[in-house]
This record gives C-alpha cells, structure tokens and sequence, in this order.
C-alpha cells in the first residue's frame, strides 16, 4: 500500500505465449513496488509451469469513470455542512 489507496488487480490476461506477455489491469497500479511486480512474475511462473520462458507483465490503469464530475450536495446536505462548520 502507498498512499491512502491500495492498488487493486481486476484480472490478467495471456496477450501472448512466445515470449509470454501477461497484461494485468486494475486500479493504481503505477504504485506497485518493483519488489511486488517481480513477487507477481514469480508467482505466476511457478503457477503457469514456465520454467525458462521469459515472461513480460504489462500493467494497464482502469481510468475513474467520475473522475471529472462534480460531486452536487442537496439542500439537506448543505444544511448539515453549515451546522457543523459552526461548531
């Protein structure tokens, strides 16, 4: 974990087989430590039974859908805002 998000995998898949070229796509995966991404090779070596094969990963962002939007408050939560910046 860096930050106050964690990085999330959604799933991976098999781009190619010679050389093996694995795409992984998920949210904040630009902060995955290198250590992290060679656990993941590894692990999927071990798994995928590719002994000498090189294996790339490619790590693939999911954008935020809502991230331009503007988050609009109703009148209740406006009213709730203002009595507690009171205090």
């Amino acid at each position: 974990m860096s930050g106050r998000f964690r990085p999330k995998i959604k799933y991976a898949n098999l781009l190619s087989s010679q050389p093996a070229i694995i795409r992984i796509q998920g949210n904040n995966l630009d902060k995955l430590t290198k250590q992290y991404q060679k656990y993941l090779e590894n692990y999927l070596r071990d798994k995928m039974n590719y002994g000498g094969i090189p294996i790339k990963l490619i790590f693939k962002n999911n954008p935020n859908p809502f991230g331009d939007k503007k988050n609009k408050l109703t009148k209740k939560q406006l009213a709730k805002r203002k009595r507690i910046s009171r205090r």
